[in-house]
């Protein structure tokens, strides 16, 4: 996904992505632990499962549509 993102628009999207990584990070409750200590989603709830990946899809989406209005908004002030 960054290597779409235009470096110098790089700081205007910084906050899309960090709320992606935020919401990346946050785990349904059902969670294990890796044997390298990371943390592992199960499908013990698949209900809980669904939301999570609903969550994520949303905030990817959100940071793909604000890049896509400024590279047009980009492409529009270079014509």
């Amino acid at each position: 996904m960054s290597s779409q993102i235009i470096d110098s628009q790089k700081s205007m999207v910084v906050d899309l992505a960090i709320r992606f990584e935020k919401v990346v990070k946050s785990t349904p409750s059902k969670t294990g632990r890796g044997e390298d200590g990371t943390t592992e989603i199960t499908w013990d709830n698949p209900i809980e499962l669904e939301q999570y990946i609903a969550k994520v899809q949303d905030a990817a989406q959100s940071i793909m549509n604000e890049n896509r209005r400024l590279r047009k908004v980009h492409m529009t002030i270079c014509d």
